[in-house]
């Protein structure tokens, strides 16, 4: 160890001088600063204009911004702030400016000359200790600082002068913004005044008569109902289908009947708004943009017009109207409430409350411009229809006050029936489902989790075909459930499945050989794919179509519905002869008349009398 005294330890690390001077320095009135806060984004440069008492020995500085925004505004700051977050320049205000205005706009040639030290510098370190004494060496450097200290202060405010641009330029974007939002605005402004004229003179409205007879009296008012009608729903009935935009067509010359037209718009002076579909369609083509663009078409607004037995259809790419044609009562009422509770999305509200009287207003005026215009599509009524005083019209708010029948919903009617299968119990399975817009139904049933096929098959060669949409008898499967002291024990009735006989043949493993397949299969299938064939009647079936209440369940009640129906009517058609056969037959024995009643009564006891319930023409 060196305990030679003499020796002088050489500091980690020499302070820089021009940081100690900023440290160092005092405020005083006068002295420019340059905001030195990382997140203020050089927000200007400022003079101290005055000094105060601030009571208990502190200060407070009164400072003045000279460059950027706000120019002249002057505020007061701490002492402490003020050192903390400021910093002087040293080398003098309008000399830093001048050469931080020159650098952001590219002209360097001061800036150099400074670098070089006004003199020039040595090449090299050899060169300088060869040719300079110590004395000038330490005149050149401190020149150097000096220049370097200057330099430093000539970024910092180039910086600020940045920053104060770009504020300046956002602030200009902003300011543009809003007057681009402003312009936007005004152009969709007069966009909908044009789509509203548009409307009412008729330019953009396509207008076809599709049915012709005697005009309404002119005692009948212009009716309008509220309600939107789907087409689908109303041609499910009709069609084997599931119809969307391709069938509208069709509905205009199913609609010609009068039988059909007085369901969907039964007043003689009358008008309603339907659109092709309420749910999406599943469409699969490689093309999934024109899968959506076909929805939106499923979705477009067509207007049916009846004047007697005069029928027109109309549409208009500036015309759709959604949820209902015209508001509920309650309407201006929910809104208000809305923005009572929802004060954070107060705005949004409002802008959608705003939209959809505009879709009002539009289809009012679409409406009224075709009683201006084409007066032959109404007809001429009593008292000519007004639709902005509400003179000559009924409105018919058959969407917020539809009485129901009182039948229970179709889910739970379903479900309710469903619950009594039994084993033995004829069920009509669906194939697919019983939606039409869930066409992947039963196929996807079979890959998932290895199929709902009760055995396993090992081999795709061997598995069977999937079941066909028919009648089936409910039967049960025992499982093995858990295990006792190591043995399998058997649980009765698990689950429900049917028993089939798949069409196709059995490979071996070899695929070399085959052959007609010998047993039936057993498919546990699932509880909305099926209905309780047993356990519904003609005239439930019936009621659920004809219940117009029941519309929106329509896609998904009517494939199953409608097969069930067809099945139960044909096999009643089938025992309709052997029922007067029987008839015949009890008279000629016993001379006695059996009532319709007695017999339908015996023939269902026959097709239940043993577990497995079956037809009357079966045995």
């Amino acid at each position: 160890m060196n305990n030679d005294k003499s020796v002088v330890k050489i500091p980690e690390q020499i302070p820089d001088p021009y940081k100690e001077a900023v440290k160092q320095h005092e405020p005083s009135v006068g002295d420019v600063y340059l905001d030195a806060r990382p997140s203020c984004n050089g927000a200007g440069v400022f003079r101290i204009v005055g000094k105060e008492a601030a009571g208990n020995g502190t200060v407070r500085w009164r400072i003045e911004r000279v460059t950027g925004f706000g120019l002249g505004v002057s505020r007061t700051i701490g002492d402490g702030d003020l050192k903390r977050y400021y910093r002087p320049l040293l080398n003098g205000y309008d000399d830093i400016l001048a050469l931080a205005e020159k650098v952001c706009d590219g002209e360097m040639d001061e800036v150099a000359a400074l670098v070089g030290l006004q003199g020039g510098t040595p090449a090299s370190g050899e060169e300088l200790m060869a040719t300079e004494s110590p004395e000038h060496i330490r005149a050149l450097l401190d020149a150097s600082q000096s220049v370097q200290n200057k330099i430093e202060e000539v970024k910092l405010m180039a910086d600020t002068l940045i920053e104060i641009k770009k504020a300046e330029m956002e602030d200009k974007l902003r300011e543009m913004d809003l007057y681009h939002g402003a312009v936007r605005k005004k152009v969709g402004d007069i966009a909908k005044v044009i789509s509203i004229l548009n409307l009412y003179t008729g330019r953009t409205v396509e207008l076809h008569r599709i049915a012709s007879g005697e005009g309404a009296p002119a005692a009948e008012p212009l009716s309008l109902r509220q309600r939107i009608l789907f087409m689908d729903e109303e041609l499910c009935v009709h069609l084997d289908h599931e119809a969307d935009y391709r069938d509208v067509p069709a509905f205009f010359e199913w609609v010609k009947d009068p039988v059909n037209r007085d369901i969907v718009i039964p007043e003689e002076r009358s008008v309603v708004a339907l659109k092709p579909k309420r749910l999406n369609m599943n469409y699969r083509s490689n093309d999934p943009v024109y899968d959506n663009i076909r929805n939106e078409w499923n979705k477009h607004t067509y207007i049916l017009l009846r004047n007697g037995e005069n029928l027109y259809w109309a549409e208009s790419d500036d015309l759709e109207v959604y949820d209902w044609a015209f508001p509920h009562e309650d309407f201006v009422e929910s809104y208000e409430k809305k923005v009572a509770e929802d004060r954070y999305r107060k705005d949004n509200i409002i802008r959608e409350y705003e939209s959809v009287r505009f879709r009002v207003t539009r289809y009012m005026t679409f409406l009224q411009g075709i009683i201006e215009q084409r007066p032959d599509v109404i007809g001429t009524p009593s008292v000519r229809p007004n639709l902005v005083k509400l003179e000559g019209v009924r409105l018919v708010r058959d969407d917020e006050n539809l009485i129901g029948t009182g039948r229970t919903p179709w889910y739970e009617f379903l479900k309710e029936r469903n619950a009594l299968i039994r084993r033995g119990t004829r069920i009509l399975y669906l194939d697919g489902g019983y939606s039409w817009y869930q066409d992947l139904g039963g196929r996807y049933r079979k890959e998932k989790n290895g199929g709902d096929f009760v055995r396993y098959y090992r081999y795709e060669s061997s598995e069977p075909e999937m079941p066909a949409t028919g009648v089936y008898s409910a039967d049960t499967v025992d499982v093995v459930a858990r295990y006792v002291d190591g043995k399998p024990v058997k649980k009765t009735a698990d689950y429900l499945v049917f028993r089939y006989m798949p069409g196709d043949k059995v490979f071996d493993r070899t695929a070399w050989d085959e052959h007609e397949r010998k047993q039936r299969v057993a498919w546990r299938y699932a509880s909305d794919h099926v209905i309780n064939y047993d356990g519904v009647t003609v005239d439930e079936l019936r009621g659920y179509m004809e219940d117009r209440t029941q519309r929106k369940n329509f896609a998904h009640m009517m494939p199953i519905l409608k097969k069930t129906l067809l099945m139960k009517e044909a096999e009643k058609r089938d025992e309709e002869a052997f029922k007067t056969l029987l008839a015949e037959s009890v008279f000629r024995e016993c001379g006695r008349r059996v009532s319709g009643e007695e017999m339908d009564g015996a023939v269902e006891w026959w097709k239940g009398k043993v577990i497995f319930s079956r037809p009357l023409r079966s045995d």
